[in-house]
């Protein structure tokens, strides 16, 4: 199993299944949920894929991805049953997050979504971003961001009680133990932040509920500033609790902004 240092263990449902555990990030989350006692369960495409997920301390669901969509779905379903959390850490269509054929009728967050309530899970976290990956060109970029965009939206309406995160840049950085978070707005400076830091805080969202409807972004923190993450995530709860107009549907319901 990996070693997880810096942050105090993580509490967070009792299985969390990730799409996207391959990447740097899912490993990071995998481990990071483990190591606070919860069953991580990722889903893989490749055999290969087997051995890193299972060095994070996650037990790897093979799926088979050219096959339509509604097989697919009721794979990922027979996966996702008992589960307690679902995590989007990737899915743009392409790369890890990729569904193989079925991801040209559906999208990964549409199928990986539907999966989830089929099973009868509710909860969803899902890793978005506020930039485009290292190296991509401007059109790329662009075509990134929208997926990821159009991914948000489709969550947001379909039944699951869903947060999304933002990060900007994530890096190999140790962890720090603190972020700032902050509602979704226009001018976000799309720094960096640890993968560390970032799947902390997937696992402190997951571990409040009260966070389903927000969409957070986790912007860049100087030396000695920011905040402890489960505090940040309870400041952002109870900012949108005490906010004019809010309601226990639009807290609740995975519509938030």
């Amino acid at each position: 199993m990996r070693a997880v240092t810096g942050l105090p263990p993580a509490v967070a449902p009792g299985e969390v299944v990730i799409l996207g555990a391959t990447t740097p990030l899912g490993l990071a989350l995998a481990a990071r949920l483990v190591a606070g006692g919860s069953r991580a369960v990722g889903l893989i495409r490749d055999p290969r894929d087997r051995r890193p997920v299972e060095a994070a301390g996650a037990e790897a669901a093979l799926f088979v991805p050219d096959r339509g969509a509604e097989a697919l779905e009721a794979e990922l379903a027979a996966v996702a049953r008992g589960a307690d959390a679902l995590v989007l850490a990737a899915g743009t269509g392409t790369g890890p997050g990729s569904l193989g054929r079925a991801s040209a009728t559906r999208s990964p967050a549409a199928l990986f979504a539907a999966a989830g309530l089929r099973a009868g899970v509710r909860r969803c976290v899902m890793v978005s971003s506020l930039r485009p990956p290292d190296g991509a060109d401007r059109e790329t970029g662009d075509a990134y961001l929208r997926a990821k965009l159009d991914a948000e939206e489709h969550l947001r309406g379909c039944g699951l009680e869903v947060t999304i995160l933002r990060p900007g840049r994530l890096t190999d950085a140790p962890a720090t133990g603190r972020v700032r978070l902050a509602p979704a707005g226009p001018d976000a400076p799309p720094g960096d932040t640890s993968r560390a830091d970032a799947a902390a805080t997937v696992c402190a969202l997951l571990a409040e509920p009260r966070s389903a409807g927000l969409t957070l972004e986790l912007r860049p923190v100087a030396a000695g500033h920011g905040s402890g993450i489960a505090r940040a995530v309870t400041a952002c709860v109870t900012r949108r609790d005490r906010s004019p107009g809010h309601d226990e549907e639009g807290a609740h319901g995975g519509h938030g902004r």
